[in-house]
């Protein structure tokens, strides 16, 4: 296990040659592959956050390479909670800069907010077109592709802080 593990750190090491430090998808895509017109990938938060989970897990497993899997779970958490090309935090409530409407069923309630649910965590940033590897989020809209918020990505993230309270 430890073994696979490592090869895993060096696989995302050799993923995160960016000024982020960010998991890329493929050498070739820095987000999702293109692959057929007819999808449209939704955020990638739940890979971010599920890759910061699996990093902290094996910085307790492989202790030898834990100061670098910590840092790189590190840019994956700061990646969701700012530390992107738009600056946005997409942890809703924290950090000052958000989206301004989340897409839900609930943003047509007439409440405080619009109906955003704070700590709820967004698909996040995406290909601005299918054929376009260039960053979009819908900072003034309620898109779904990059402002839903969805469980996963709040399961990882919470797995993820879960694992790094364990390891400070």
């Amino acid at each position: 296990i430890r073994q696979a593990l490592r090869k895993f750190l060096t696989w995302c090491r050799h993923r995160t040659a960016n000024p982020f430090a960010i998991v890329q998808w493929a050498d070739d895509a820095f987000f999702w592959p293109y692959q057929d017109p007819k999808w449209w990938h939704v955020g990638q938060n739940s890979q971010y956050l599920s890759t910061a989970w699996a990093l902290l897990l094996a910085a307790r497993a492989v202790p030898e390479m834990r100061e670098e899997a910590v840092r790189l779970a590190q840019a994956q958490l700061d990646w969701v909670v700012g530390m992107n090309p738009y600056a946005i935090c997409m942890l809703h409530g924290a950090g000052a800069n958000h989206v301004r409407q989340q897409h839900h069923r609930y943003w047509a309630i007439g409440r405080p907010g619009g109906g955003n649910v704070p700590g709820a965590v967004l698909n996040g940033i995406v290909r601005i077109y299918p054929i376009l590897d260039y960053p979009w989020i819908d900072l003034a809209g309620n898109a779904w592709q990059t402002n839903e918020p969805w469980l996963p990505h709040n399961a990882y993230y919470l797995l993820a802080l879960a694992e790094w309270s364990r390891l400070f």
